[in-house]
């Protein structure tokens, strides 16, 4: 199967002082699909999504984005080129409307420059309609389409996520890296975002994965890659993986207990 490869890290490495969090990780993520990234605690895995999305600098190695090299870009330039990540917490603008919200992740697609409302106003008006119309699927897929006029605030945990996800979806990004998307959701709710995730598949996003539940790598993921104390440990499908005796024993210490967690 021929895939183009949407991501690619090459010899990344991250120091914090005296100690190495990440060592050397090779890393390449395919378009239309979803690209696990597991390991234990520690392991550096949110560390490896930060430079990637260039919240924190490598020491050393590059990054490039469907042949474009990232190094030296900041977030807000490596999102311009459709590179978009999804926090553990939860971020946004807590005083403004969900709806607000999600709108906020177009601002790729809306001229922004000083003399544009003067010199392109209908250029302008155009790409908010379609923004907003983007907008109103969103909140649609992800069953917020009545809290759409709500404060963020005001909205419990989980649904502070979703409307995050959605934020990061309305950018239309080609590559997104999910830093555990379920965590805090409940049933229902992480089963809307398992489904968001796969059609993010489906629309040749490439997705990272960062995850802890197995279940959920083992429902989404058609690669995985390990890490432990920052450097990879295995690379393969979720089934080679699991038997991994490695993997294993980076988990859990003994073989005896692995099944327990890599199920």
């Amino acid at each position: 199967m021929n895939l183009t490869c949407a991501l690619s890290i090459k010899g990344v490495t991250k120091h914090f002082g005296g100690i190495e969090v990440l060592t050397g990780v090779d890393l390449d993520v395919a378009a239309g699909r979803v690209h696990a990234l597991i390991g234990p605690n520690g392991a550096g895995k949110s560390t490896l999504g930060k430079v990637i999305a260039g919240f924190i600098r490598a020491d050393a190695g590059n990054v490039t984005l469907l042949g474009e090299a990232l190094d030296g870009l900041s977030p807000s330039e490596r999102a311009r080129r459709g590179l978009g990540l999804s926090f553990q917490d939860v971020r946004g603008f807590k005083e403004f409307s969900v709806r607000e919200n999600i709108l906020m992740g177009t601002f790729r697609d809306v001229p922004c420059g000083l003399l544009d409302p003067i010199l392109r106003p209908h250029r302008i008006a155009a790409a908010l309609s379609k923004a907003r119309r983007r907008v109103d699927q969103l909140l649609e897929l992800f069953d917020l389409a009545g809290e759409a006029d709500i404060q963020l605030q005001v909205l419990p945990f989980g649904q502070q996520r979703l409307v995050g996800l959605a934020r990061l979806l309305a950018g239309m990004p080609k590559t997104v890296i999910l830093d555990e998307p379920v965590a805090g959701l409940t049933e229902q709710e992480e089963k809307g975002v398992l489904g968001v995730v796969e059609g993010m598949r489906r629309d040749g996003i490439a997705v990272i994965l960062i995850e802890h539940h197995m279940s959920v790598v083992e429902a989404l993921a058609d690669d995985v890659t390990v890490l432990n104390f920052g450097r990879v440990l295995a690379h393969g499908t979720w089934n080679e993986i699991r038997r991994n005796p490695q993997v294993r024993r980076a988990y859990l210490g003994m073989e005896s207990k692995a099944d327990a967690g890599m199920h």
